[in-house]
């Protein structure tokens, strides 16, 4: 059998040594101000007045919710009765029944509560494997082979080849989207948000996506390798998220967009946003993308949208430029500071062959 000690502090009762024989006798004071002491597995937390995020669930979970139920309100009631008979010298004969506060009709969805925003965003991500493995397959043999200097000798421009790469790409990826939306939905995962910003949603992560595989793949020549690299790169980017999500709470608004300078890490805060407001029952729409559902959280779900474009735009730009000062062994190479060079851009004043023109008279 195991014992607990309990500590009661009077606040407002003089201790001092002139008033110790007066106590016996006098009366207490109008107002008696105490505090009960209690182990901590027994009473509520009080850190918070309540949730930083409201849910539609009751609180009626012995185990946590309903600690006070243990012993703090039988023992404050005991002390009131006690004081209130003192004050007033008559026996209290009155009963004290509690009730909890009603709540609304809910769906009690345990995963979604628990696992949908941590687990659910690298489950959903895992479906575009295979499509990035081919999209950086096709993008590597070309430069392997030769095709993509062959086919800049026939008159073809690199950025049509780019962007029919880009295109077939993202159509394969967005029609897996609709495949994950529709179980989402299906599976009532996501049942109360917009299709079309799901749709938009899953579109800008495979746009981002794909820029990370452009740029990771710009280092390599072999299409083997190209595809194992970026795979491993893909899964690790991952790992970030996974950490950073313990530290949600605590982090500031600057520190959020650093995080989300990752694309998966804004994915995955995206998906938490989402599925807050499935455990409210709201769902995510148009109207709301703007707002948090937690009170003081300055970053939103358009918030990381944004930031899955910016992204991608900056893996477009390090691709871009790694391919350029690395075209493989089939093209001509640029100088690392090519950026800069008015001649790249096609201002320079005289071609190098000017010189060497002959001058004919009319």
């Amino acid at each position: 059998m195991t014992t607990e000690t309990i500590v009661i502090e009077f606040k407002n009762l003089d201790d001092t040594g002139n008033n110790r024989k007066k106590r016996s006798t006098s009366q207490l004071p109008k107002h008696v101000s105490y505090t009960l002491r209690m182990d901590v597995e027994n009473v509520r937390n009080t850190v918070r007045l309540k949730e930083r995020m409201w849910r539609p669930f009751p609180e009626d979970d012995m185990i946590f919710d309903m600690r006070y139920t243990r012993g703090f309100i039988q023992l404050q009631d005991i002390v009131d009765s006690a004081i209130i008979r003192m004050q007033t010298g008559q026996p209290v004969d009155t009963t004290v029944h509690i009730q909890q506060f009603p709540t609304p009709c809910h769906i009690n969805d345990v995963y979604m509560n628990t696992l949908s925003m941590y687990l659910l965003p690298v489950m959903m991500t895992m479906a575009w494997i295979a499509a990035l493995a081919v999209a950086t397959k096709n993008l590597v043999y070309d430069r392997q082979n030769g095709q993509e200097e062959a086919l800049k000798v026939m008159g073809l421009h690199s950025s049509i080849n780019w962007m029919m790469w880009f295109l077939s790409s993202l159509i394969i990826m967005a029609l897996t989207s609709v495949l994950c939306i529709v179980i989402l939905k299906a599976g009532n995962l996501y049942a109360f948000s917009d299709f079309g910003l799901l749709f938009v949603y899953f579109l800008i992560f495979c746009f981002s996506s794909l820029m990370l595989c452009y740029m990771v793949s710009a280092l390599f020549t072999q299409a083997t390798l190209a595809v194992l690299t970026v795979l491993m790169v893909y899964a690790l980017s991952y790992v970030p998220y996974m950490v950073l999500i313990s530290m949600e709470v605590q982090m500031e608004f600057w520190q959020k967009i650093l995080a989300c300078l990752a694309s998966t890490t804004s994915f995955g805060f995206a998906a938490q946003y989402i599925a807050r407001y499935e455990i409210q029952m709201l769902g995510m729409h148009w109207d709301s993308i703007y707002d948090s559902p937690m009170p003081g959280d300055d970053m939103s779900f358009a918030w990381c949208c944004l930031m899955m474009i910016i992204d991608g735009v900056i893996y477009l730009i390090i691709g871009w430029y790694l391919r350029t000062i690395r075209p493989g062994k089939h093209g001509i190479s640029q100088p690392w500071y090519f950026p800069v060079s008015p001649a790249f851009w096609g201002c320079s004043v005289s071609s190098p062959s000017s010189k060497y023109r002959a001058h004919t008279k009319w």
